[in-house]
């Protein structure tokens, strides 16, 4: 059931609200609550639910108390139709062919950028077999472009800190040694076999992944890597003009792209940087990097006496070849980089195979390169084991992280990997992504009026910057199916699920990247969508996943549990405090950009526990408060009146976090309504007064109380399957 109240200019304490007398069902959706308890003389159906009517004079910043407040909920009408432009189903069919048109587009923009490339740069170094510096002026090439571009504000200019550089330092020396790896290797055999060979990457990055970090995957994964290494094999002992520089240079290149993509999915800890900034970044480092290594090896007498000799024996054209190798390998390399903000990851790793093929076929045509037979049987061979390697990836997920590609759809699916009883992850899990139309037929079936869901960050922001039309597209056709059948959508913005790269970057969760993904969200979706919750039980996802581990992304240490890393006394208060300005920052950017066009709602679902004195003591009673004020209040006090509870504040001390004054003007904008869910009920026993027994919440940084499911051996609910979930329906039955 769905609830609201419309009231009146209303302020209240949290722990008015959290310790009253009541119960409440899972999943409600209740506006400000009253500091007193109310009882109700009539029934409320719950056979329909009920929506939220309207809330004004939300403050939140004085405390005084007013009793006056206009109570008003209607129940969903299905017969009522939904006044929104819905894309209808045949509209959607359009929409997808656009949008293959685009995905087409673009691979055959990608795949011509990489076929000139490479014909141009073959044709440098056969005239001028200096790879280094040939290395060095592509990348000069490309900074330059990106520089001026910032200058004259054709791109925006990213915002980089120390960090960033030193971060990004090692993803620029293995794109470095990787690139000038592949020139040397160019320099010296023909462009087909150095591509051919270069196919063996993601055989480089399943070893190193499994040899050196200890990633498991599928055996077809393992599977798709014997034709790879056979068909590169094959090729390689049949390849007439055999050099082992050309030959070594692509394998080396192999090795440390790979090294690349790990750094590059490991490090980032400065601001977050989008595809084509981020690659502009990288080839500037890689220039800085590569320059005096170049000067050493070759040397300016070299390049002036080979420079001479190629411009005697082509003519001023070699001039424009040069020019052309150094634009078209940055405006490829763009394109690439770029690619995994528009597509998925399955559709890049495809698309790179096709890229593969196309240079191959176009070099050999071009350069009448002499192939036998049995050559060209081990590159196929080679090619198609890396389309096998792809298909055997994602097993049926196009969001899937592979790897090699540094993106990744989020670290609750990364943690269920081995951490489930039957040995089942989260991959698929009940696969909506495929089946989402047939759980709407059977939603309409069953006479449902409203759908809760959540958006998976990692899916709309891979990279957290850039975004993915693929994952906007899939969340655009369930929102529009759902309104054509007449089912209101209510939208999560985060339920547990966070990309793998926030935490690779920052240890998980950071303010901005929560605030630019919500504005994404807002603005993809607002339209259609009218009931917005930013995070879904932010106090749940602090303590499983920063006390005890065992949530995503499972930090946690001591007797609280056995994780790799962590600190479980002051990691909840970190994450909480960072999830309370996310919390902050989305819904400021809701109210000033998209509210008052787009008439919704935001606020926040929190998981409330039902709290009952294990005695009559006031003691007790007093540990309930504080129960609530480290379970509820913790959140709701800081974004309602700008502070934590005064509990929390006098026990904990110096390691809770200090909201700064600018957090404060942000917290200022409230919510709209407080979601609950309402699961289980426990005892509460006090333990500053009173001696207690290990056990949970007994610690400093848990209230110094013992929360319990039992008293006197009786337990305060029917047990379930669950070894935390009680069912109390004493509660419910006295609404």
């Amino acid at each position: 059931m769905i609830c609201s109240i419309k009231q009146s200019t209303l302020s209240f304490t949290g722990t008015d609200f959290l310790t009253r007398k009541c119960s409440v069902p899972k999943h409600q959706f209740w506006s400000l609550p009253t500091p007193n308890t109310q009882s109700f003389d009539h029934a409320i159906s719950t056979t329909r639910p009920l929506h939220l009517s309207a809330i004004d004079g939300f403050n939140t910043v004085s405390r005084a108390r007013s009793h006056v407040k206009e109570c008003k909920a209607y129940e969903a009408d299905r017969s009522q139709p939904l006044d929104l432009n819905v894309e209808l189903p045949d509209q959607q069919v359009q929409s997808e062919a656009a949008q293959k048109v685009k995905i087409g587009l673009y691979f055959a923009t990608w795949w011509a950028l990489n076929v000139v490339f490479n014909i141009y740069n073959k044709k440098v170094l056969n005239a001028f077999p200096y790879p280094w510096l040939t290395s060095t002026l592509s990348l000069a090439a490309g900074s330059l472009i990106m520089l001026v571009s910032w200058a004259t504000r054709i791109a925006k200019a990213p915002k980089t800190d120390l960090d960033f550089w030193k971060t990004l330092f090692p993803v620029a020396v293995a794109h470095t040694i990787g690139h000038v790896a592949a020139t040397v290797s160019m320099s010296k055999v023909a462009v087909s076999f150095t591509h051919i060979i270069k196919s063996a990457e993601p055989a480089f990055s399943v070893l190193v992944s499994s040899f050196l970090l200890g990633e498991t995957f599928p055996v077809p994964v393992y599977l798709s890597l014997l034709p790879i290494i056979g068909g590169c094999a094959l090729a390689a002992v049949t390849e007439l003009n055999f050099n082992m520089i050309g030959f070594m240079g692509a394998m080396i290149s192999n090795l440390a792209f790979v090294f690349r993509n790990i750094f590059s999915k490991r490090g980032m800890k400065g601001k977050s940087v989008s595809g084509m900034n981020y690659y502009a970044c990288l080839s500037m480092l890689s220039l800085l990097i590569l320059t005096p290594f170049a000067i050493a090896v070759e040397g300016p007498q070299m390049w002036a006496a080979g420079w001479q000799n190629a411009v005697s024996q082509i003519g001023p054209q070699f001039v424009w070849w040069v020019a052309a190798q150094s634009v078209f390998y940055h405006l490829y390399n763009q394109v690439s980089y770029m690619s995994l903000d528009q597509i998925s990851p399955l559709t890049f790793s495809v698309g790179n195979t096709m890229k593969r093929v196309s240079v191959i076929v176009s070099s050999i045509i071009i350069f009448r390169t002499p192939v036998q037979p049995v050559n060209a049987l081990g590159a196929a061979i080679a090619v198609l084991g890396t389309f096998i390697y792809s298909q055997a990836c994602f097993e049926g997920n196009p969001f899937k992280t592979v790897p090699g590609i540094s993106s990744s759809f989020g670290n609750a699916d990364g943690l269920s990997h081995g951490n489930i009883m039957d040995g089942t992850n989260g991959d698929i899990a009940v696969d909506q992504y495929h089946r989402y139309l047939e759980d709407i037929d059977l939603m309409d079936d069953i006479g449902v009026n409203s759908y809760r869901f959540s958006i998976s960050w990692a899916r709309i922001l891979p990279n957290l910057e850039s975004v993915n039309e693929a994952g906007v597209n899939h969340y655009n056709k369930l929102i529009n199916a759902l309104l054509h059948k007449g089912i209101q959508p209510f939208v999560t913005l985060t339920h547990y699920d966070i990309p793998q790269e926030l935490e690779d970057r920052y240890g998980a969760w950071h303010e901005e990247d929560f605030r630019y993904y919500a504005d994404v969200c807002f603005k993809s979706f607002g339209d259609r969508v009218k009931y917005w919750v930013t995070i879904n039980e932010p106090n749940v996802v602090a303590i499983r996943g920063y006390r005890s581990g065992i949530y995503p992304p499972s930090h946690c240490s001591g007797s609280f549990g056995d994780c790799s890393s962590g600190d479980s006394e002051r990691d909840p208060f970190t994450a909480a405090h960072n999830m309370i300005l996310s919390h902050a920052a989305a819904v400021d950017i809701y109210r000033t950009k998209y509210q008052k066009e787009q008439g919704g709602s935001i606020g926040i679902v929190m998981n409330a526990v039902w709290f009952e004195p294990f005695s009559n003591t006031s003691e007790d009673k007093l540990a309930v408060e504080r129960a609530q004020s480290f379970y509820n209040n913790w959140f709701l006090d800081p974004i309602i009146f700008g502070t934590y509870p005064a509990e929390m504040q006098k026990i904990l001390g110096s390691i809770l976090p200090v909201f700064l004054k600018n957090d404060l003007e942000k917290l200022k904008k409230g919510l709209d309504f407080i979601g609950i869910n309402h699961y289980t009920s426990f005892y509460i026993k006090d333990c500053i007064f009173s001696v207690c027994e290990p056990g949970p919440g007994v610690t400093k940084t848990e209230g110094l109380i013992l929360r319990t499911p039992q008293k006197d051996g009786v337990f305060i609910g029917e047990s379930t399957a669950v070894d935390w979930l009680y069912v109390t329906l004493k509660e419910w039955k006295k609404l």
